[in-house]
């Protein structure tokens, strides 16, 4: 083919071939390298020789080993051109692109135990960090156990590759004198999630606690 994707993550080194047939009637020498002024955070390199003679009615292979940065970004193109010249003829091209698969690392930066006060809403200092291979677009949830209520002050995020952001998410703690569970010690879980803005995805979550501190009322 003269285009040919390789599906890869960011922590493999496949081989890939591409064949050159000579369809003319005569032994032929072809001169082989690569252009890889596009291959990015992937090297591209021949594993096979740079100049080859294929027999008429004939074919050989041309062998390009892919060697992903573990960093490379599922986000960019990277590819390198294949150029076959016939000595004395014509030359063709084919193009190889490496296709980096998503790798999602998001991370939820926390504390795991927060102490609030019956009717005293509590803020919620909350880090996202990316250390993926793409750029993440994030929803961004909430659920406290006892079905309080909850706000971020932004529900979805955007997360560049090795970047953070800080969202605070703020919780209504009821007051004493209803129905819910606010004797000195209870505790509410409080689950975080992340979700993938187009599609919906589940990404990652955290789940922490919320202690009931003791209230004193005097009347």
């Amino acid at each position: 083919p003269t285009n040919h994707t390789v599906d890869l993550s960011p922590y493999e080194t496949p081989l890939t071939r591409v064949f050159i047939n000579n369809t003319g009637n005569v032994a032929t020498t072809f001169l082989i390298w690569l252009d890889n002024s596009q291959s990015n955070d992937v090297e591209f390199t021949l594993e096979s020789a740079t100049e080859v003679v294929v027999a008429p009615g004939y074919s050989d292979s041309v062998k390009i080993r892919l060697t992903p940065d573990t960093e490379a970004s599922a986000d960019d193109m990277h590819m390198t051109t294949l150029w076959v010249e016939a000595v004395g003829g014509m030359n063709l091209s084919a193009s190889i692109v490496a296709n980096i698969t998503a790798d999602h690392h998001l991370t939820i930066d926390v504390q795991d135990l927060i102490s609030v006060t019956p009717g005293v809403n509590e803020t919620i200092d909350v880090t996202f960090t990316n250390t993926g291979n793409l750029e993440e677009y994030l929803n961004v949830t909430a659920v406290v156990e006892g079905g309080w209520e909850s706000s971020w002050v932004d529900s979805q995020i955007v997360l560049p590759i090795n970047g953070s952001l800080q969202n605070d998410l703020t919780v209504t703690v009821p007051a004493l004198g209803g129905n819910h569970s606010l004797a000195n010690g209870d505790t509410h879980n409080v689950t975080i999630s992340l979700y993938h803005t187009n599609n919906g995805g589940f990404l990652s979550s955290r789940t922490i606690t919320l202690v009931v501190a003791p209230l004193f009322l005097v009347e």
